[in-house]
C-alpha cells in the first residue's frame, strides 16, 4: 500500500490526499486550489501558517493543522524573498521533514499551482528521496 501525505493529508492511492499550506493573506490561492482539487476528487490537508487562517478554515470544515513557532508569521501576503517569505518557506520544509520522519511519502503542493489533472503519473522516479520544482515556466 502506498501512503502519501501532502500539505497535511494522509493518502492512499485510491484516496489521494495532498498537503498544502496557507496563510490568511493567501486564502484566495487556497480557494483556487480547492476548486481544482475538488474537481479532481483530491483530498488535502492544509498546514496553516497563522492562527487566523487556521480558524477560518476549521470553521468551514476544512482540515487544517496550525504550525506555531518562535517567530510569528504575519497574516498578510509576503514579498518574494522577504524575511516573512523565507520563514514560510522554512516552515513548509520543516512540515514536510516531520511527515517524512513518520515514514510517509509526501506530496506537497503550493496553493498557487493549478492542478488540471492527476500529477502522480508524472512522478515515476525510482530511488529518489526528494524532488523539488523550480519557479520557472515549463519548457515547450
Amino acid at each position: 500500500m502506498v501512503r502519501f501525505l501532502s500539505t497535511g493529508i494522509l493518502l492512499v492511492w485510491q484516496q489521494l490526499t495532498y498537503i498544502i499550506n496557507s496563510n490568511y493573506g493567501y486564502l484566495n490561492h487556497f480557494h483556487n486550489f480547492k476548486c481544482f482539487a475538488d474537481r479532481l476528487g483530491f483530498k488535502y490537508l492544509v498546514i496553516s501558517m497563522d492562527p487566523r487562517s487556521h480558524e477560518y478554515l476549521m470553521t468551514r470544515n476544512i482540515t487544517s493543522v496550525f504550525l506555531g513557532g518562535d517567530v510569528k508569521i504575519e497574516e498578510g501576503s509576503s514579498v518574494f524573498r522577504s524575511k516573512q517569505f523565507n520563514l514560510i518557506t522554512i516552515r513548509k520544509m520543516t512540515a514536510v521533514l516531520n511527515i517524512l520522519r513518520h515514514g510517509y511519502d509526501v506530496i506537497f503542493c503550493d496553493t498557487d499551482v493549478a492542478l488540471v489533472r492527476d500529477p502522480l503519473s508524472f512522478l515515476n522516479w525510482s530511488n529518489v528521496d526528494y524532488i523539488h520544482s523550480h519557479n520557472m515556466i515549463c519548457p515547450r
